[in-house]
């Protein structure tokens, strides 16, 4: 819970320690102006962050707290990167030192992102799974595609070859009725007519068939490819 005067509308007056970074200085507040107002009185009224130094290491920190006369002014105490806390000497007690027990979060103030930080990996790792499906569903259409053009690629095929049966056919046709023409037989001309007929419309029937089977190929052709623009 913060504690704040809604009376008081300008930041408190700070006495920081020279030429050394403190807590305060790798705090980032954010929102409006008067929020950060709130929030920067706040932290220097309850944790007085402008006071609390942040240092590399044991020896640096234990130079500037060890001794009375080298605590620069404003110094509260020191904070190392391996969380050890160095307190100088006051009038109300001595120099000493100890380690900091960590809590849950991140940060010297405990600011915690953890559950954000793993939110967004979550998030990372569902988009890359999507991601993933996507890759491999289009991989699957694509070779249902293949398949679609090489089987569309033979009934074209077949439908040339019978093509050029039919003519061939049509050319045999003309050739025995010529021939039977000659010979005076009429009888047996239309009779030899007739099954040639009969032989060109069932090859035709097939050709029919072969196109209706192409153009069923061709719809699923494209409606395979609207699957991969999509």
């Amino acid at each position: 819970m913060i504690f704040t005067s809604k009376f008081l509308q300008q930041r408190h007056k700070i006495i920081k320690p020279a030429e050394l970074k403190t807590v305060l200085d790798l705090v980032d507040i954010v929102g409006t102006e008067d929020q950060k107002t709130v929030v920067f009185n706040f932290l220097v009224d309850v944790k007085q962050v402008e006071a609390v130094v942040v240092v590399d290491t044991q020896t640096k920190a234990k130079n500037l707290t060890t001794f009375a006369q080298n605590v620069p002014k404003g110094l509260g105490y020191c904070i190392t990167m391996d969380w050890y806390k160095f307190i100088p000497p006051t009038h109300n007690g001595s120099y000493r030192s100890y380690y900091v027990q960590k809590k849950n979060g991140v940060g010297l103030l405990n600011t915690s992102m953890r559950t954000k930080l793993e939110e967004k990996k979550e998030e990372v790792r569902q988009s890359k799974n999507t991601l993933t499906n996507l890759e491999s569903e289009k991989a699957k259409l694509q070779s249902v595609k293949n398949g679609l053009d090489e089987h569309s690629r033979k009934v074209r095929m077949e439908i040339d070859v019978v093509r050029k049966e039919l003519l061939e056919v049509g050319v045999k046709v003309r050739k025995e009725k010529s021939c039977l023409e000659d010979q005076g037989e009429p009888d047996n001309i239309e009779r030899q007519i007739e099954d040639k007929t009969n032989e060109v419309k069932q090859m035709e029937m097939n050709a029919g068939e072969k196109n209706v089977e192409l153009k069923n190929l061709k719809s699923d052709i494209e409606d395979a490819k609207k699957e991969l623009e999509f």
